[in-house]
């Protein structure tokens, strides 16, 4: 599993590409770790990122309108292996990029006035199959969000398509 150590006179930091996971926080001042270190005879993991969803699913899937969509508990991210896009002396970034595990899922949906509304955020691979699918099988989803690397647009199906930098102005 591919680590990253970030350190200075007074912290040593280390995350996980794996669910981009910190692992540890160790205070060298004062010579302790300041993260679970994992013990699998309690638990296995350190701080996972839970993303989409914290908690689980009665029955490990929600429905919406009728249909049945699985999720497992706490979402997916914290099982995928991130991509470092970058990194330096002080500092580190990972991405979650698309694969078949993400393909499979709607990244968010938000419900306002009574109306559900699915947004996918995009990299690499642009086409939202799964959302147009969603909203195909849903007659009740008028329209959903899709953010990408790229220029504005809309579909016939009703997807809004918006550049990533635009998600830090989104407001529904």
């Amino acid at each position: 599993m591919a680590t990253y150590t970030i350190e200075n006179e007074k912290l040593s930091v280390t995350i996980a590409a794996h669910g981009a996971e910190l692992s540890s926080i160790y205070d060298k001042e004062n010579d302790r770790e300041l993260v679970w270190q994992a013990d699998p005879t309690f638990w296995n993991r350190h701080a996972p990122v839970l993303f989409p969803n914290v908690g689980k699913y009665y029955g490990g899937y929600f429905t919406y309108n009728g249909k049945e969509y699985p999720m497992g508990q706490h979402g997916f991210a914290r099982d995928t292996e991130f991509e470092e896009v970058a990194a330096g002396e002080d500092f580190v970034t990972y991405r979650l990029s698309s694969n078949e595990t993400t393909k499979k899922e709607i990244d968010i949906i938000i419900q306002k006035d009574g109306k559900v509304i699915p947004i996918e955020v995009k990299s690499g691979n642009t086409r939202a199959n799964l959302l147009k699918s969603i909203m195909k099988n849903n007659k009740d989803i008028s329209f959903g969000y899709k953010f990408i690397d790229g220029n504005i647009g809309a579909s016939k199906e009703g997807i809004i398509t918006l550049p990533l930098y635009m998600v830090a102005f989104f407001d529904i």
